[in-house]
């Protein structure tokens, strides 16, 4: 008996609502049906539950849609303290409004559904809990002073509006919520405050706000789908607080935006700026950021392999830190620094047809270039930096055709870095601030066909010391003998000499004379060497070089040494004579040192008799050990392929100086590796293996 009390006391108590908690004038749902009809409802009258005389109506009490039952929404209903219990459907397909009653005014209870169809019009003044499921295939959502909570699952499945009729509204996404546009390629457009704490998942088409009111508040995350957008429009505004997080691949449009957290968007994500844009955090761009208007006011990367696009003509305002260590592509509109700071690390290219205007309008400001800034676009156009001071440092290359120049107050050019007039030859004209003592100008020689076109050609706009500066020339084989102007000035005149001028032995030293920097190739080299290879095969060494250009050669002579010091001839190997185009040639040593170092070098002959000699490659046999690497090609522009033959190989880029650019920790097998942020000009590669120099070749970078 005692057990039996027991059972029945709980069953009692979790019915309890239904058996205790009754109030006059409650409805219940009896069978699946229409709102209007009496048959789908009974109401509880003097203490007991009876048929209905009417349908509920928000003068009744609580009406309750039950486990099992489907009841079908009519025209013009209105209604409060709903509660749709878990198995329970409400289904509408017209218009029904929720009143601000007692209490929550609709609640959607764990398991419960809410669907609503094309052609329904829901007016919420009250409050709408839910923890179970709505469906929202069409229609609109009239806010006036209601307030829709979601903690449970919310399917927008075609193109529907949340609309902000009047008063104090809003749709809040609690945690555990999600809310997710799966269906309809159109946009659903959120006119009322939106505060995320949830999931958001936009699959298709576009999530947006276009008021006023529409005002994003994100704490949860943000999922997107390809070519879906997330974006507040005119002037409502966005808030990303900590905890926000933007995953997926789709497009996020900011026009007014706080960013109050490190917030990070993945490289499937493409972000629009396109206006205001500030916060107590910042932003990481991994895909591509597309600035088309408005000010940028948080610290902003964007990384390597990222990309920054400037477009359209209107102006954009930097005012706060701007690192870029990816791409740049500025193509229309002022940029304009109001405390703000430009530090590229890789490669911003200025590229806007027209004249194009950098200028400071407050603050302190600064652009630093640690990587290549080229202005690639318009021989006739001026890009003009005004008042914002330009630090070009060592590893920095300034490059492009058309004029850069320098004015206003502040407005100047530090450069310790690289000049490289031209994108493959062209005219580049700065200020004399372009060279000074630590600086280096490079100047690549290629055809005939006259200064900026045939060779680069850096015009200064007045008088320009040249002392302690740099001058490095490139050439092409096929450039033919004769004197090539590679420097002028607008007016004045250059004083000084180079610090130091790399060049092939094969021009002359510059000549520097009034408003002119000439040089003079003198003789075609008797030949390009193109890579060269040392690999045992079987307890022999097979050796491999090519050639890029060869002119009135005779033989090749293969040295060999086991010291690196005395060097013995072991063979011979008839040359092209004359060719422009590549030569490949082979020799087998069959007796290199078993159990030691091989030393190999090349002695290519002229038909005079004069020689040259290769670069020396190592081989260290020690039963069966390889050799180290192969590098190629060479010369090289962005690519360049390492063959490595053995393990601890470590492959060291200096500059002409023996500065270190980089370095390389390498594994057998092929590596390709980028090259494309280096500067024009000659480089040294040093293997080490262990620790230790085995070998050392020259490269050049087009």
């Amino acid at each position: 008996m005692k057990f039996t009390f027991f059972i029945v006391a709980l069953f009692l108590l979790g019915n309890s609502r239904q058996l205790f908690a009754q109030s006059e004038g409650d409805y219940r749902s009896i069978a699946s049906g229409s709102w209007g009809a009496t048959t789908t409802w009974e109401r509880f009258t003097t203490g007991s539950w009876v048929a209905a005389p009417s349908a509920p109506t928000s003068t009744d009490g609580v009406i309750d849609i039950r486990n099992g039952h489907t009841v079908t929404g009519v025209a013009s209903t209105v209604a409060d303290q709903i509660v749709i219990e878990s198995g329970g459907t409400l289904t509408l397909n017209t218009s029904f409004n929720i009143a601000d009653g007692t209490g929550t005014d609709l609640s959607i209870l764990s398991g419960g559904t809410l669907n609503m169809a094309t052609g329904t019009t829901l007016g919420i003044t009250g409050n709408l809990d839910n923890s179970g499921t709505i469906n929202w295939s069409g229609g609109t959502i009239n806010l006036g002073t209601g307030i829709l909570n979601n903690s449970g699952t919310f399917n927008f499945t075609g193109n529907n509006n949340i609309q902000n009729i009047s008063g104090t509204n809003a749709l809040n996404n609690l945690a555990g919520g999600t809310i997710t546009k799966s269906v309809g390629s159109g946009t659903s457009d959120i006119q009322a405050p939106f505060n995320n704490a949830g999931t958001v998942n936009v699959n298709t088409g576009t999530l947006r706000g276009s008021t006023t009111t529409s005002v994003f508040t994100n704490s949860g995350s943000i999922n997107l789908s390809g070519g879906s957008q997330l974006s507040l429009l005119f002037s409502g505004s966005m808030t990303f607080n900590a905890g926000s997080v933007i995953s997926g691949n789709g497009q996020v449009r900011l026009v007014t935006t706080a960013v109050n957290l490190a917030l990070e968007t993945p490289a499937g994500i493409t972000v629009q700026v396109s206006g205001v844009v500030t916060g107590t955090g910042s932003l990481k761009v991994d895909g591509t950021l597309n600035w088309t208007t408005g000010t940028i006011g948080v610290p902003t990367q964007v990384p390597a392999g990222a990309t920054v696009n400037f477009t359209t003509a209107s102006s954009k305002t930097l005012n706060a830190a701007f690192t870029l260590d990816g791409t740049g592509n500025w193509t229309s509109g002022a940029l304009i620094f109001n405390a703000g700071t430009l530090t590229n690390n890789g490669t911003f290219n200025v590229n806007t047809g027209a004249a194009a205007d950098i200028h400071a309008s407050g603050g302190s400001n600064s652009i630093v270039n640690n990587g290549t800034f080229a202005k690639i676009d318009n021989a006739g156009t001026t890009l003009t930096v005004t008042s914002v001071p330009m630090t070009n440092n060592s590893t920095g290359t300034i490059t492009g055709i058309g004029g850069i120049t320098f004015t206003g107050a502040g407005g100047t050019l530090t450069n310790n870095g690289n000049v490289a007039p031209g994108t493959t030859t062209g005219t580049l004209t700065m200020d004399p601030s372009a060279v000074s003592s630590g600086s280096t100008t490079q100047i690549a020689i290629v055809d005939n066909t006259g200064a900026g076109t045939g060779n680069d050609l850096l015009t200064l706009t007045g008088s320009t010391d040249l002392t302690g500066s740099t001058l490095t020339i490139t050439d092409n084989a096929s450039a033919p003998i004769g004197i090539y102007t590679i420097m002028t000035t607008s007016s004045g005149s250059f004083t000084g000499t180079f610090g130091t001028v790399n060049k092939n032995a094969n021009y002359a030293s510059p000549v520097i004379s009034g408003n002119t920097v000439t040089i003079e190739k003198i003789t075609a080299l008797p030949v390009t060497w193109g890579t060269f290879t040392a690999v045992p095969v079987n307890a022999k060494v097979l050796l491999t070089w090519t050639t890029l250009q060869e002119s009135n050669t005779s033989h090749f002579l293969i040295e060999h040494s086991g010291n690196g010091q005395q060097f013995d001839v072991i063979g011979r190997v008839t040359a092209g004579g004359n060719t422009s185009v590549p030569s490949t040639y082979t020799f087998t040593d069959p007796a290199p040192v078993a159990n030691g170092n091989n030393f190999y070098r090349l002695r290519q002959v002229d038909l005079d008799g004069q020689s040259a000699y290769s670069e020396v490659r190592i081989v260290s046999l020690n039963g069966s050990a390889g050799s180290y690497v192969n590098m190629y090609p060479n010369p090289v522009r962005d690519v360049m392929h390492l063959d490595v033959a053995q393990e601890s190989v470590e492959v060291m880029v200096n500059d002409i100086s023996g500065k270190k650019i980089k370095t390389f920790v390498l594994r057998p097998g092929m590596h390709t590796v980028s090259v494309s942020d280096l500067s024009r000009g000659i480089y040294q590669l040093v293997t080490y293996v262990k620790g230790k120099v085995v070998a050392s070749t020259l490269m050049t970078k087009f």
